[in-house]
């Protein structure tokens, strides 16, 4: 034990990136402390995963954004209240999968795909109401994913193959009226799977 400690009161100070990141893995409090203000954003990005009150407070603002990401993992509030705007998608999407009412409520609308996706697949009313009208097709497969009436009434007609797919796979009767003679060969063998399992 002590002479592991020595080698890592050595070791803090190494300038290579994946020294200071194996030490930040001991969790040393002294060792933290220094590596917390390293030049190298892997070596914050590990500080970071350590989960310390206050590095995450100093790294939030990081001027990189895997290391805002991996605050924004830790779901502090102050933090995603920092970080639902951050200028970087990734940091965005971490915050839409802390799933807080008031951080969806400004990105259901984001310009992200990846963000509202995460959004969808959370399955909240009030979010898929918005999304069922999304300009992304994935967006709208994942609503039709959820099997909620007044979506598959919408998107039965969608657009998109894959979601008049998503739609057919719930088995209504008068979707699969409709999709029987959809111009998509997919479409139309979702249907007769469907037909086959509720015969």
């Amino acid at each position: 034990q002590q002479g592991r400690d020595k080698d890592l009161d050595v070791l803090v100070y190494d300038r290579d990136w994946r020294v200071g990141e194996a030490v930040s893995k001991h969790g040393r409090d002294k060792d933290l402390n220094h590596l917390v203000k390293s030049r190298d954003w892997r070596v914050r990005d590990a500080v970071a995963e350590y989960g310390r009150d206050k590095d995450l407070d100093i790294l939030v603002n990081d001027v990189h954004w895997e290391v805002r990401a991996r605050v924004a993992k830790h779901g502090r509030d102050n933090d995603l209240d920092i970080l639902v705007n951050d200028p970087d998608e990734h940091v965005r999407r971490e915050v839409a999968v802390r799933g807080r009412s008031e951080d969806l409520d400004v990105l259901v609308n984001d310009s992200d795909i990846y963000v509202r996706r995460r959004i969808a697949v959370q399955g909240r009313d009030k979010y898929l109401d918005v999304l069922v009208g999304d300009p992304d097709w994935q967006v709208r497969e994942t609503v039709a994913g959820y099997g909620r009436d007044a979506d598959l009434d919408i998107l039965v007609h969608d657009r998109d193959s894959d979601v008049r797919e998503a739609v057919a796979l719930h088995g209504r009767d008068k979707d699969l009226h409709i999709l029987v003679d959809d111009p998509d060969a997919d479409v139309r063998e979702a249907v007769a799977d469907v037909r086959a399992i509720i015969a």
